[in-house]
């Protein structure tokens, strides 16, 4: 994962979930997976999000599209 959140998120995240589908990852870890592969950015965001909220992957996902406020032209991929 690079430094600059707009150079791969949208990407990222599409690879991540290909990823989760293919091997059938249960959703319960999916966030614990994801974490350790984020850079140091987004890990510091995460610090803010309350504990109960990482186990769930989409609102970890959700928290840092929102926090790093992407625009529509960053989202093509």
């Amino acid at each position: 994962m690079g430094h600059e959140p707009s150079d791969y998120y949208p990407s990222f995240f599409v690879a991540v979930e290909n990823l989760f589908a293919r091997y059938q990852v249960p959703k319960q870890i999916q966030s614990k997976l994801l974490i350790p592969m984020l850079n140091e950015r987004s890990k510091t965001l995460l610090a803010k999000l309350a504990k109960d909220k990482l186990d769930d992957y989409a609102l970890v996902k959700q928290y840092l599209l929102r926090e790093f406020k992407l625009t529509p032209q960053q989202y093509r991929c």
